[in-house]
């Protein structure tokens, strides 16, 4: 489990979908612009679901928004040095 509160991280898990986005992403840290989208890739061994995440991955990032996956096989820490707080 990470500790947020160390570096007062917030996030928010969407339910539905807003703004009629096409993606729900898994987590948005919403503390700062431009929100981080987070993915977390649990069946990185199935190529329909990758091509799936690549398309959720230009989308986000054609948004504005910085992206992020976590491969939950590795340790979660490993997500806050992939981005800028």
């Amino acid at each position: 489990m990470v500790s947020t509160h160390k570096k007062n991280i917030q996030f928010k898990k969407p339910l539905i979908m807003v703004d009629e986005d096409r993606y729900l992403p898994d987590f948005i840290l919403d503390k700062n612009l431009p929100h981080i989208i987070i993915e977390v890739a649990g069946l990185l061994n199935d190529d329909e679901y990758k091509s799936h995440l690549e398309l959720k991955e230009k989308h986000y990032r054609e948004k504005g928004y910085q992206y992020v996956e976590w491969d939950p096989r590795k340790d979660l820490r490993e997500i806050f040095n992939k981005v800028e707080f």
